[in-house]
């Protein structure tokens, strides 16, 4: 909501509230992030350690837009209460539009928009629904992504479908970040197409997702980003691309945890030595680790308190070297 809604107030929509996360809500979250990256990276350890940058975090607050607008701003928090549903019904909503919303919302307080109530979800759906599905765009390798709006319902992401806009990427090359670029780009314009058409009344029919498509994927979080190196290069590299610019994979050496930060897989002859075995390690090929199905992965650097490291440098100061094997699992 954060690039949808500037661009709906400057192109004249009338906007009646905001409901959102508080203030102290995003500063309590912001500054629990930042004393936990401190702490980390003061004792040197932790995931805390491998965090560089959120592709997010330059965007201005929803609550500040509102704010300079003289927009209501309302509590996500208070989404259930008796109150806040009142005011809806006052406030004589015609459409309810969401994106990026990091709650269930009662049908009680949807079912008040006298129009409609849609969700954008950055998807294709009915694939990748869920709260992360740009990461598991780029993990399944897909060449295309894209937002699809589509009719609130009680479960998350199963309303039927308005319409959809696809939006091509390159399925060897981007990571999580350049998906949400490019999402970011055309939701604005997207959105406002809907409110338009809903306007106009030439909104199309909903029509109901297709089940046998559908898939659902759980938010990424510490679970997903450690490698398996029983999976083939191409995963593993899929894999650390879906957790950047903010971090990569994780392994881990001993007791010494490692972040994977710019990978390349590697077609090779592996099929003999164990899954995660250094194969090789210099200046010109960096480290190339064994992985499943017989092949390579090649580590030009890992991230090390948010920054870019040679990887050439960190196997000199933990003295990795051919023959030495990381864990399949690195931590829970």
């Amino acid at each position: 909501m954060s690039v949808i809604l500037p661009h709906l107030l400057n192109e004249g929509v009338s906007v009646v509230g905001l409901c959102t996360k508080t203030v102290a809500e995003s500063r309590l979250a912001r500054l629990k992030a930042w004393l936990s990256n401190m702490l980390g990276r003061t004792l040197g350890i932790g995931r805390e350690t491998f965090v560089c940058r959120d592709p997010f975090a330059g965007l201005a607050s929803p609550q500040a837009v509102a704010k300079k607008h003289g927009i209501r701003v309302f509590a996500s928090k208070d989404l259930k209460s008796p109150s806040f549903r009142e005011t809806l019904k006052d406030l004589n909503i015609d459409l309810v539009l969401v994106a990026g919303f990091h709650r269930k919302i009662p049908e009680g307080v949807y079912g008040l928009a006298r129009r409609y109530a849609i969700n954008l979800h950055p998807s294709l759906l009915p694939r990748h629904r869920g709260g992360t599905p740009s990461r598991w765009v780029v993990r399944a390798g897909e060449n295309e992504t894209g937002i699809s709006a589509h009719a609130l319902e009680a479960d998350f992401d199963t309303g039927s479908l308005y319409c959809q806009m696809s939006i091509p990427l390159d399925g060897r090359r981007d990571c999580w970040g350049d998906v949400e670029n490019k999402l970011l780009q055309d939701m604005p314009g997207f959105a406002l197409d809907i409110i338009r058409a809903a306007e106009q009344e030439t909104l199309n029919d909903a029509v109901a997702q297709d089940e046998s498509m559908a898939s659902y994927e759980p938010s990424m979080r510490g679970a997903e980003q450690q490698i398996d190196w029983n999976a083939s290069a191409v995963e593993i590299n899929r894999l650390c691309r879906s957790i950047r610019p903010k971090s990569g994979g994780l392994t881990a050496f001993g007791n010494t945890r490692l972040c994977l930060w710019e990978t390349e897989p590697e077609d090779g002859n592996c099929a003999d030595v164990a899954a995660g075995t250094i194969t090789a390690v210099g200046q010109k090929c960096g480290i190339r680790i064994a992985c499943g199905l017989g092949t390579t992965l090649i580590v030009h650097s890992f991230l090390q308190f948010g920054r870019p490291i040679p990887a050439v440098r960190v196997a000199q100061k933990l003295g990795l070297k051919p023959g030495d094997r990381l864990q399949v699992k690195a931590w829970k």
